[in-house]
């Protein structure tokens, strides 16, 4: 592993260290907010997360409509550990406007399931946080991972 690499996955070994804290402190939308601090987050969208993984492969997608009336679609791939998968009805928040978030860009997906469930997939681009999907999960699923992935307008 380079030592680029080495300084990526402490950054999100602690990053999630820090989310994980504010879920079992009981708050998703602190561990959320607590991602995008001092980011000014305005923009706000909703939508559905398909998400799986295969021990220690996954793939994410999302299909949000932000408060503006565009509609976006992010699809990724991840390295991490994990098992199942599912979808989330959720919300999230954004640090820029949904057409500065076409291209590409790196996540964080976090999920806990058991029929029930949550997961949060933390968007990151130029190494800061840019926005955040929280949402109830139907799905059996326990999963960490970090992956790249891409933004499109639909």
């Amino acid at each position: 592993m380079s030592v680029v690499d080495q300084d990526t996955a402490t950054e999100h070994e602690a990053r999630s260290a820090d989310t994980l804290a504010a879920v079992q402190a009981g708050s998703l939308k602190a561990a959320g907010e607590q991602r995008l601090q001092g980011a000014g987050a305005e923009w706000t969208a909703a939508g559905t997360c398909t998400f799986a993984t295969a021990f220690i492969w996954g793939n994410v997608s999302a299909d949000l409509t932000f408060s503006t009336g565009e509609q976006m679609n992010f699809y990724g791939e991840h390295w991490g550990l994990g098992l199942g998968g599912g979808t989330s009805y959720g919300a999230a928040v954004f640090s820029m406007p949904p057409a500065a978030l076409v291209g590409g860009g790196t996540y964080e997906v976090h999920s806990v399931a058991g029929v029930g469930g949550f997961v949060q997939v933390v968007f990151f681009r130029d190494g800061g946080a840019v926005g955040v999907f929280t949402g109830a999960a139907l799905a059996v699923n326990a999963s960490v991972g970090g992956g790249s992935g891409t933004w499109t307008l639909r």
